[in-house]
């Protein structure tokens, strides 16, 4: 399944509307009223009929369909944009109208320019919020520009089948006078959203996010003429390396019309558009390449003329990414004997369609990490695989191995009876009764599964040797840890040993460290008067949480702090048929990265770690690998590295994987949100200090701070905690790194973990603001210094140090009404704490 997931990969997305260096001629157009009707426009301007979704792809209509049209007079950069749209859901808060319906539009001096300015407009179809409503976020750099704000004209009006928005960007904004000739750098963003988790977004943009950097938009010339207008993309990709797959779509207006893949000149294919859900496709199937080749770019032409492109990267480049997926195994994971396992992975066919023919080797290592050609005693054994293909670089993958005892050998399942007393869901609709007659049956097919999970199932190995290891150690601290917690330790040991990274760093890691003098604020209850908030705060806060429990299907729990008093802790609604608690614990998704990046920041204050040092520095499998820019740890922490995705904390070998894929990494080129990044930077975590993630949270984070109803093991999104808990974590670093009579951090490093403009790992144009696991979250509410994280779960992290102020709400997800009652939430904690 991993396997062809990875070769299903999209090898790239473009279309002759989305290359990097593409430009497009903006026509002059006079005559033009921001009136929201749409006459005055007719058949004019720079038309864009198809565009991408977040992910790249291309909607059917039937799914979203949005476009719009481009001019420009001696006013400003004149819009027409339309969407389609059946439910009208706009965003409550004024600075984040981008959130949910409406426009965004990008608009710099240039490509790569230092000054851009961003207005979000949503139409006023909403009937809770019925005129339209813009917002500019300044993103100028010019200390001239901004003595000025930045503005814009614009208005909306209903369609049979949605609304249009129709706007004018001044010049003025960015000190522009326009002439024929000039450009500019712009981009575009439609938003459709149903509610608070259900949006859709269509951009115009050549890569992803790129509204953090102007160095990537697009370019657009004044012209008195435009551009043809983009009403195709194309799409392609690598099936399983065996065959190229090509889909065009296009606006309806090209139904019926024949279409042609051309590489540098030559026809590779030909077919004709049909018509499809108001759109129009084609679909290509053409031979891959032969193995070292590969055609740079595609061009679909029709009419005489190209109308989309796609860029195809190195079939090497996919195949890396690919790499990273594919399961190895032992034969088997669990054995009995002194004789070792062969080891591959575990499709051969499927490897060789990826590297071509290659040659493997293991190496075993026993429980203390010695090398060892025979497994002389039953227990854990290491297994290093090292993969050489005939053309290209090895790649080297962990796994671990089980020596049975002696005695199961002559083990026979069919005598063992596991006593299982099993109770089967009610959605099976079983008689308990029937079961229970039939208890042989399942305790037959349990032994069966079972046996051949531990022998053939690296899980089984795995929880094997953690049970083994609990036992040979029983007297260990590590040995009342869970299996799984046992083995990430055994292999951060013996990476640092195989590493010669234990050598560097041989001193366990201290954190925090006792306060000399006055101890820092530390969480109590206490009333609105001692916190210094309003004296009917609570009541306040209380009666819109009880009305919004009442309105909502989700739970959620809520802790708010000020000056070191706890003046608000309660629990709303049920979950799972239980009263919620203030004790029962949510996740908190992807403020686990605010978490983890707390844990790098310590190191860091230490000076064990560099926020600027390559981390080929840290991780030895990235020395000598040649990257597009050097990996940093900051880049790994600000979503830079172009990583994808939230994986790899469980892979032991996380830093083979990509250290092999690395060379391919578009590295500061674009804010890429992630949580694969953060994997990484565990795995230094764990080089410098020794301790595997989970019981490093537990030593210097959890265990001090008196988190004892959070669990987290990974870096990016597994935190599951409670209010109380996580507003400790919040007072901590309100407290700028100290908590009581404790320190984690300096002043000077907690400072470097908050927010900033991404310009040392996105270059020096970079608009983007983002920190070591903190965003700017609230400031419209809290305060302009407010830190915290967003999360899946819909669960709220905020710090609000100008108010010196912890508010933190515990839920598993949005739930109905989210966006209906959370903004009054903020907004009547802002009001009871203003000062």
């Amino acid at each position: 399944m991993l396997f062809a997931a990875a070769l299903s990969l999209v090898a790239c997305l473009a279309h002759s509307a989305c290359a990097e260096d593409s430009v497009f001629e903006v026509p002059r157009l006079d005559g033009i009223r921001i009136d929201g009707q749409t006459d005055d426009w007719a058949a004019q301007g720079f038309r864009v009929e198809i565009m991408k979704d977040e992910s790249g792809r291309y909607l059917p209509a039937g799914d979203f369909d949005a476009g719009f049209r481009l001019g420009w007079d001696d006013n400003g950069l004149l819009v027409l944009a339309r969407s389609r749209d059946d439910m009208f859901v706009e965003s409550p808060s004024e600075a984040e109208l981008w959130r949910l319906d409406g426009i965004e539009m990008f608009m710099a001096t240039r490509k790569g320019g230092p000054d851009m300015v961003q207005p979000c407009v949503t139409p006023g179809m909403d009937p809770q919020y019925p005129a339209l409503r813009w917002y500019i976020h300044d993103y100028r750099q010019d200390p001239d520009l901004t003595k000025e704000p930045a503005t814009i004209e614009a208005a909306s009006a209903r369609t049979s089948d949605g609304y249009v928005i129709e706007a004018c960007l001044p010049w003025k904004n960015l000190g522009l006078a326009p002439k024929v000739g000039d450009e500019i750098a712009f981009q575009i963003y439609i938003n459709d959203a149903d509610g608070p988790e259900k949006k859709i977004a269509v951009k115009w943009f050549p890569l992803g996010e790129t509204h953090a950097n102007t160095k990537h938009m697009h370019r657009v010339i004044l012209s008195t003429n435009a551009s043809a207008p983009v009403v195709a993309a194309a799409s392609a990709e690598y099936e399983k390396m065996e065959r190229m797959k090509i889909a065009v779509l296009g606006a309806d207006e090209l139904a019926g019309r024949d279409v042609a893949a051309q590489s540098a000149g030559a026809t590779l294919a030909t077919g004709v558009f049909k018509a499809a859900e108001g759109r129009s496709e084609a679909d290509f199937t053409l031979p891959m390449p032969p193995r070292g080749e590969h055609h740079d770019r595609l061009e679909l032409v029709s009419g005489g003329r190209v109308i989309a492109t796609v860029e195809l990267p190195d079939p090497k480049e996919i195949a890396s990414k690919a790499l990273i997926w594919m399961d190895c195994k032992l034969f088997p994971f669990s054995f009995v004997g002194e004789r070792f396992p062969g080891a591959d992975f575990e499709k051969r066919s499927d490897a060789e369609k990826l590297i071509g023919a290659y040659e493997n080797s293991v190496q075993f290592v026993d429980a203390d990490g010695h090398s060892v050609t025979s497994a002389v005693k039953a227990g854990r054994y290491g297994a290093i695989l090292t993969v050489r293909p005939v053309a290209g670089r090895p790649l080297v993958r962990f796994l671990t191995a089980y020596r049975f005892p002696d005695s199961m050998r002559d083990f026979k399942p069919w005598k063992y009876d596991p006593h299982l007393s099993v109770t089967f869901p009610g959605e099976l609709e079983l008689d308990p009764a029937v079961v229970e007659r039939h208890s042989n049956d399942m305790n037959r097919m349990v032994v069966e599964v079972l046996m051949e999970t531990l022998r053939d199932n690296h899980r089984g190995s795995i929880l094997l040797a953690g049970l083994h290891d609990a036992q040979s150690r029983a007297d260990s601290q590590l040995s009342q840890e869970t299996t799984g917690f046992i083995e990430r330790q055994w292999w951060v040991d013996f990476k640092r040993k195989h590493y010669g990274m234990a050598e560097k760093y041989p001193e366990p890691f201290v954190a925090p460290t006792p306060i000399a003098g006055k101890p820092a604020p530390a969480l109590r209850d206490g009333t609105c008067l001692e916190a210094g908030v309003a004296k009917d705060a609570a009541d306040r806060i209380d009666a819109l949480l009880t009305s919004w429990a009442a309105d909502t299907d989700e739970a959620f729990s809520v802790c708010l702090a000020k000056r070191g008093v706890v003046f608000f802790h309660k629990a709303y609604g049920t979950r799972d048929g239980k009263p919620m608690t203030v004790n029962t614990p949510s996740w908190m998704a992807s403020i686990t990265k605010l978490m983890s990046g707390t844990l790098m920041m310590m190191l860091v204050d230490q000076g064990k770690v560099g926020l600027d040092d390559p981390i080929a520095d840290y991780l030895p499998p990235f020395r000598g690998v040649e990257t597009r820019a050097p990996i940093t740890v900051r880049h790994l922490y600000t979503h830079a590295t172009g990583l994808d995705g939230h994986w790899g904390d469980y892979m032991n070998d996380l830093e083979e994987r990509v250290a092999y894929y690395a060379p391919y990494l578009p590295v500061g080129e674009q804010f890429v949100y992630n949580g694969a990044g953060f994997a990484v930077g565990g795995k230094i975590i764990e080089t410098v200090s020794g301790e595997c993630i989970p019981l490093f949270y537990k030593h210097h984070l959890l265990g001090p701070l008196g988190m004892t109803n959070t669990e987290v093991s990974g870096t990016s999104g597994d935190a599951s905690s409670t209010p109380l808990d996580m507003a400790k974590l919040g007072q901590m670093l309100l407290n700028r790194g100290a908590y009581g009579d404790m320190r984690f951090m300096s002043e000077e490093t907690f400072a470097a973990m908050l927010p900033e403009k991404l310009t040392k790992t996105l270059g020096p144009t970079a608009t983007k603001m983002y920190g070591i696991g903190t965003d700017v979250m609230g400031t419209d509410t809290l305060g302009e210094g407010t830190f915290g994280h967003g999360a899946a779960s819909a669960a709220t992290f905020l710090v609000s140090p100008s108010r010196d102020l912890v508010v933190v709400m515990c839920r598993d997800s949005a739930g109905k009404n989210f966006s209906k009652y959370h903004p009054d939430f903020l907004r009547t904690v802002a009001e009871v704490t203003r000062e």
